[in-house]
């Protein structure tokens, strides 16, 4: 094949999640293409929008005394950003701005970590299945959308170089925004080939279709929906540009995702893996827009990497001073030692969804050290490594801790997510000690019967000799728990309390509130575990789907029972104590720091956004009211940030006298 002028792939991860350290997928996929001599530019605007936000924070400090710690005012700005309401929908022209009702949030949390993200317009998304040209308008309109302001001070300029653009999807976040960047770099550039792909486009590729086939507007934004794995469909499509073609991808018509889930499919071979893996004429795993607008269904989403064939993830293109983790001084890079899942049971769990089920692959052990070796060789910074895999086998954990055991470096630090597995041994458990690894379990439940229920596969008896074994060596594993697992009782959900309060000396945890994900089993067929999930639900662009509960305590319940086993499990754990936030918003103590902050981007204002800062170490405070999975962030020195009522604060600056 000869390919006559290389273009320039841009691989984006599109806002709006916070940006804890950079995506592996664009890393991967740059490196993907670059191996294969293809000139490719990783672009993170998830991070660069972060920043663009935060430098537009305007903080004033009126009362209180002044704080010295470096990441106090970083600290406020990432919380007022993560608080903010759907305010930012007024002040503009944009007709249906009464939207912002859908989209406010109250401050349930104390905690920046958690949603929502400013400005993701998340909630445009069930508009999109109905009546796609409004969202069409949104995505055009520059005085109801802020991504035209970040565009043009941030990102002008850099489509024009590109041949392809191809957008990595991980969340409903991004949807809009990825739509309102791909228009204006059209925009730009109308010859740019947009593709889009990642584990959201994978889930609703289906149901996107329809959509964009209706919609002109938005369809012309899309050239491409990669599903599953992307790196050489981005490879052949690049190819294809080169030589003057529009990529086109294998006809024939795949069945719908829905029916090529784990409940429908048998394992798979190394043998037809080995054939999947190998290269194809056209562009695998792709469906494509024809000239007249409708998109062709792939009669091919097979092909999968050969983990052994993939180099290195290259973060080069990334300022990794973006990231949160760099920032404060634990820089974490995310690497992969497997695609898909050797287990393939658990009813609750969809985290198999962007993979070909029952194709799971390994990279090797050296290839995973030659990795790190890079990493730290490349990246300054770097303390903290990540592994995405799905799960961990046992038998690698010796292998990767004694490699790091040997390097002698004690800031060094790593994770992988593993299963209660008989053959972890005292031994094993030595080794993740000594080579500073972090062993995250999933036990999700303590009893029994619900363990049977979703097919979790745990053996009571292993997990309490882990944690005795893990107690007498003086090492801490962490812990993935649920609340509210269908048909669950109270007392049921009372034994993970009991369970955990048990090992409250042992181990760190993570207490998540029952949801169901989309491509999960449980979604696929919920009667079977006592829920009901209404068709529009079904059919929605929701990723976590409402359900109402048949079987065990109500749906009115629910909540408390979670809210319950939560703050009392960080009161064992931590000496946490429970906090009003109404009350909290409504006092200011004399050695409270006040702020008002705001922010202006493009034709875009929020004024007289006011909170206080506790000027104290984090104390376990636990808010009323968490709806997301909660777990412990060292937040020592950082002291707590409440959201307050403008008239409070400005009672609180009269009382104080002007500063």
């Amino acid at each position: 094949m000869t390919v006559t002028s290389k273009i320039v792939t841009g691989v984006a991860f599109p806002p709006s999640l916070l940006a804890e350290t950079p995506p592996i997928s664009v890393a991967t996929l740059t490196a993907y293409l670059r191996d294969k001599g293809m000139p490719a530019r990783g672009l993170d605007l998830n991070a660069d929008f972060n920043e663009y936000l935060l430098n537009r924070v305007e903080l004033e400090q009126v009362q209180g005394p002044e704080n010295s710690h470096e990441f106090t005012q970083p600290f406020i700005k990432q919380f007022f950003l993560n608080h903010i309401t759907g305010n930012y929908f007024a002040e503009t022209n944009f007709e249906q701005w009464e939207l912002q009702q859908q989209c406010q949030v109250a401050p349930e949390s104390l905690s920046i970590w958690d949603p929502p993200f400013p400005f993701s317009y998340c909630e445009f998304l069930s508009i999109l299945r109905d009546e796609p040209e409004r969202v069409a308008k949104l995505v055009r309109d520059p005085d109801a959308n802020i991504y035209h302001a970040f565009y043009h001070e941030k990102v002008a300029g850099q489509a024009a170089e590109l041949g392809m653009m191809g957008f990595s999807i991980m969340g409903y976040n991004q949807v809009i925004p990825a739509l309102t960047l791909g228009y204006l770099m059209k925009q730009e550039n109308p010859d740019l080939y947009i593709c889009w792909g990642g584990p959201w486009v994978t889930s609703f590729a289906d149901m996107l279709i329809p959509r964009l086939e209706a919609c002109p507007e938005l369809g012309d934004l899309i050239d491409a929906l990669v599903v599953r794995e992307g790196e050489e469909p981005l490879l052949k499509m690049a190819e294809a540009l080169s030589r003057g073609e529009r990529p086109v991808g294998i006809p024939g018509g795949c069945k719908p995702m829905s029916e090529q889930s784990v409940l429908d499919t048998k394992p798979v071979g190394r043998k037809l893996l080995l054939e999947m893996s190998k290269p194809r004429e056209n562009v695998p795993n792709t469906h494509w827009r024809t000239e007249d607008g409708t998109y062709e269904r792939s009669g091919d989403i097979s092909w999968v990497a050969d983990m052994n064939q993939i180099p290195t993830p290259d973060y080069s293109d990334f300022d990794l001073s973006l990231y949160t983790t760099f920032r404060e001084g634990q820089g974490s890079l995310v690497l992969q030692g497997s695609r898909s899942c050797y287990y393939m049971k658990c009813s609750f769990c969809n985290a198999i969804t962007n993979f070909a089920p029952w194709s799971y692959r390994e990279r090797s052990t050296e290839n995973i050290e030659k990795d790190i070796d890079t990493f730290l060789e490349l990246y300054p910074g770097v303390v903290h490594f990540d592994f995405a895999d799905a799960v961990f086998p046992a038998k690698r954990l010796v292998e990767i801790a004694d490699f790091f055991i040997e390097k002698k470096r004690p800031e060094l630090f790593w994770e992988v997510d593993v299963r209660f597995e008989g053959n972890i041994d005292k031994a094993v458990l030595t080794k993740m000690r000594d080579s500073q690894g972090k062993l995250r379990f999933g036990l999700e439940t303590a009893n029994e019967r619900l363990l049977d229920l979703v097919r979790k596969g745990n053996r009571m008896d292993v997990v309490h000799r882990l944690l005795q074994d893990s107690r007498e060596l003086g090492y801490k594993p962490f812990l993935m728990t649920i609340v509210g697992l269908p048909t669950e009782e109270r007392n049921e959900a009372e034994e993970l309390y009991e369970f955990l309060s048990e090992y409250h000396d042992t181990v760190t945890y993570q207490i998540a509130d029952f949801i169901v994900e989309r491509n999960s089993p449980i979604q696929l067929r919920p009667d079977e575990y006592g829920i009901h999930i209404e068709d529009d639900e079904q059919q929605s662009f929701h990723h976590n789907l409402h359900f109402t509960r048949r079987a065990g305590y109500s749906d009115e319940e629910a909540q408390e029972v979670y809210r319950d086993i939560l703050v009392r499990t960080m009161q064992r754990f931590k000496g946490a104590r429970e906090v009003d936030v109404e009350q909290e918003r409504s006092r200011v103590a004399p050695d409270d720091s006040v702020y008002r902050l705001s922010l202006r981007a493009g034709s875009f204002a929020l004024e007289n956004y006011w909170v206080k800062h506790n000027n104290l170490p984090f104390e376990g405070l636990v808010p009323i009211g968490y709806k997301v999975q909660q777990q412990w962030t060292d937040m020592t020195n950082k002291g707590t940030v409440f959201e307050i009522d403008p008239d409070i604060a400005l009672g609180a600056l009269a009382g104080a006298g002007s500063r």
